[in-house]
């Protein structure tokens, strides 16, 4: 499933449906006996949800747009009773680039979603939904009425100036006056919610046209307080709401309406930037002249009322498949690492339960997709190391803290066993408090672990190193021996006295072959980071002996550089950082991997022999693998087909975990029995069959297995030795990949369908 070869790109330019360059891997994992559907999604922190049929199978599929690294997720709806939803970021390319919010509404009743989202702080950017020829795409709405191409009202002072809308909130986008197109509801220029009306039908315009008018400047009648989440309402249905002697400032809020009790006017919910919960205000005027003349604080009141400790939206969409809108409430925030909001337990599920045709929520879980998923909190950073000494790659992750509803967890590292083989890895968690890391996480304050393995004393096995948020090294020294299970000796604070003041990513390597390790650590980007290594990694040589490893502190002493091969990820200004460092070596090859605050991985080639002078990247985004924030890679060959696979943390605290394009020694497909058996598959690109060709018997049982490009098994089925007829028209055109297996090895191909 890795060769990735040039005619990828062209399919990918023709498919739509296929986006990711480099596709996903996959592989079980399961915590307390529960197998997870969906592990390597990356965790949510501030996700919105919206509905649409991506795959065009008849049934609404799950839009996740994660506000923390402007980051979207795909999942699909099975079709079942309730639904159930399966990670697919392979159709993340019929989506444009998305940043702080979005919203899917059909604008121009063509039966497609079109997409609404933010641009330059308080615009909105409109791209309409297109089907064509049996695949999806967006292309960006041209404003005839305004030159920068973002939506327009003809104001009420006569202008015709942009649609205002704050980068923080969530706006409405609805036929508010149930006329037949879609009017915007938004808080413009203070504390009072402005209606822009849609005039497309009343002028008998085309609604893919959009042509707005504002309205008014209090829908609803209604006033946030400028200072908090207070609600002023009007006791007149034609008169504005005004708090007496209070500036007329707009702080940050979350709209969604909701016509809860079908009388063909809209009522609100609404989500304040200082408040935990949700107020329900409820329409006593019409469609014509909302007027909020009832409202409700911690709603729902007559349930189990909303509770996230972190600014909050709520989101309306069938989640069951029972016909009925159910809520879904989540965090609307970025993240603030000194006092983290709310990062577990934070997507709410309140299933509709309402009868005829009154609206109604009774709250379900508040772990909704989360509980499918690997989620820490924030900030996850995994290594692959051999903890057990079995010869398979373990994870070790180190995270941020988990703040829940009902727990706090502190920073710590995370022990997961592989229990399953050397070609198919498979993951159980072992230790949710790794070496009671946990305890120094209290005890020290510190809330960001970033583990390293590696050699440090020259003695045979891998000790382990921590860096964490206030720049400094925690040390563990490996006691166990060469080949057996790692034991630690007490850690060791403050190691050596290397302090690179905050956020330090340590890597072990023993870079000038002295058979000691050395250091190498990213460094952070906070307010604490000397700006002499803003941005930079420092290298740090071992000038010690074996079981004495020892370090010069200052990075500006040589033969110390904090300039390591020049690379710098950032400065003061682009505010881009901090560098996350993973490292493979084989006789023939050495790479670098280098993740960084943008989301990105920078690849280096050769690096060992560039501490001083400049080491360029081989890849600059490499595979356009891209996790929205702060990914921190670890590589291995871990399904021994020859090829890297690369795991990423994110700072969302989950994982995503990619194939590489990377050949490497040693991996068990270079004894591949099948290398010396002809397997021949063809047509390649095909239409509708193909033929596998086995010219000799490399085992006792052969197999066939089909995957997409995120690793999704599609087909499995016996082969036989001699010509083997496939029938595949029920798949549709794209990459494939095609793995024959025997009960001693496997090969795998690339097929692409084409007609």
């Amino acid at each position: 499933m890795k060769t990735i070869l040039s005619l990828i790109a062209y399919f990918l330019f023709l498919n739509f449906n296929i986006a990711q360059v480099s596709p996903g891997f996959t592989c079980p994992v399961t915590i307390d006996g529960k197998t997870l559907t969906n592990p390597f999604t990356g965790g949510l922190n501030s996700p919105q949800f919206n509905e649409m049929d991506i795959n065009l199978d008849g049934f609404k599929d799950l839009i996740v747009f994660e506000r923390v690294g402007d980051k979207l997720m795909c999942f699909l709806n099975d079709g079942n009773i309730p639904a159930n939803y399966h990670f697919a970021p392979s159709y993340n390319s019929i989506f444009p680039e998305i940043e702080n919010w979005m919203v899917l509404k059909d604008y121009n009743q063509d039966g497609i979603e079109d997409l609404f989202t933010s641009f330059d702080k308080n615009g909105i950017f409109v791209y309409k939904g297109i089907r064509e020829n049996g695949k999806l795409y967006f292309k960006k709405h041209i404003n005839p009425y305004f030159d920068e191409n973002v939506l327009s009202a003809k104001h009420d002072n006569g202008l015709t100036l942009r649609v205002i809308c704050n980068d923080t909130d969530i706006p409405v986008i609805e036929d508010i006056d149930f006329d037949g197109d879609m009017d915007i509801l938004s808080f413009t220029d203070g504390t009072s919610m402005s209606m822009f009306k849609n005039i497309c039908n009343e002028n008998n315009i085309p609604l893919d046209s959009f042509k707005l008018i504002q309205t008014r400047r209090c829908w609803g009648r209604f006033a946030e307080h400028p200072k908090s989440e207070e609600i002023l309402l009007s006791d007149d249905p034609y008169r504005c709401a005004k708090w007496d002697g209070l500036s007329n400032r707009h702080s940050g809020s979350t709209s969604l309406v909701i016509d809860v009790d079908n009388d063909q006017d809209y009522d609100l919910l609404l989500g304040d930037v200082g408040y935990n919960s949700l107020i329900f205000m409820k329409n006593g005027g019409n469609k014509s002249n909302a007027w909020m003349n009832l409202k409700e604080r911690d709603f729902p009141q007559y349930d189990i009322p909303v509770n996230l400790d972190v600014f909050v939206a709520a989101f309306y969409i069938d989640i069951d498949r029972d016909g009925k809108k159910d809520l879904i409430v989540a965090p609307n925030t970025e993240y603030d690492e000194l006092n983290p909001p709310q990062n577990v337990e934070n997507v709410h599920y309140y299933k509709n339960v309402g009868t005829g045709d009154s609206v109604k929520f009774k709250y379900i879980r508040n772990n909704f997709l989360i509980d499918e998923m690997l989620d820490f909190g924030i900030n996850s950073v995994p290594v692959f190391t051999d903890v057990n000494a079995d010869s398979l790659m373990d994870i070790v992750i180190g995270t941020g803290p988990a703040v829940g509803n009902s727990k706090i967890e502190a920073s710590r590292l995370i022990y997961f066993r592989n229990n399953g083989t050397q070609t198919n890895p498979s993951f159980v968690l072992e230790d949710n408090d790794y070496l009671n890391t946990s305890k120094i996480s209290s005890e020290f304050d510190l809330n960001y672990f970033v583990p390293a393995f590696g050699d440090l004393d020259g003695d045979g096995d891998n000790d382990l190193l921590i860096g964490n948020n206030n720049g400094t090294l925690i040390y563990y020294k490996n006691i166990a021996g060469k080949n057996k299970e790692y034991k630690f000796d007490q850690a060791i604070m403050d190691y050596k006295g290397i302090n690179i003041f905050s956020y330090s990513s340590p890597l072990i390597f023993d870079m000038n072959k002295d058979g000691l390790g050395d250091i190498l650590v990213g460094c952070g980007n906070d307010y604490h980071t000397p700006l002499e290594y803003y941005g930079s990694i420092v290298y740090y040589e071992n000038k010690g002996e074996k079981d004495n490893p020892d370090f010069i502190n200052d990075p500006f002493t040589a033969p110390n550089t904090p300039f390591f091969g020049k690379i710098i990820l950032s400065n003061f200004s682009t505010n881009i950082s901090n560098a996350h460092l993973s490292v493979y070596k084989d006789d023939d090859d050495e790479f670098l991997f280098v993740g960084y605050k943008a989301g990105f991985i920078n690849l280096y080639k050769d690096f060992s022999n560039h501490v001083y002078d400049n080491l360029n990247p081989e890849n600059e985004e490499y595979m356009d693998i891209d996790v929205g924030s702060n990914s921190a890679p670890a590589v291995a060959d871990i399904d021994g087909d020859g090829y890297l696979e690369m795991l990423v943390g994110t700072k969302r605290g989950g994982l995503e975990f990619w194939n590489t394009d990377l050949k490497v020694k040693n991996g068990l497909s270079t004894k591949n029995p099948f290398s010396k058996s002809k397997i021949d598959i063809y047509p390649n690109p095909f239409e509708d069959e193909i033929i596998i060709d086995i010219n000799d018997n490399p085992g006792k049982t052969i197999n066939y297995s089909i995957y997409n490009t995120v690793g999704s098994l599609l087909i499995k089925n016996k082969l036989y030795k001699g010509n083997n007829k496939i029938k595949l028209n029920m798949l549709r055109n794209g990459v494939y990949f095609i793995k024959i297996s025997s009960e001693r090895n496997y090969k795998t191909f690339k097929i692409i369908k084409s007609n």
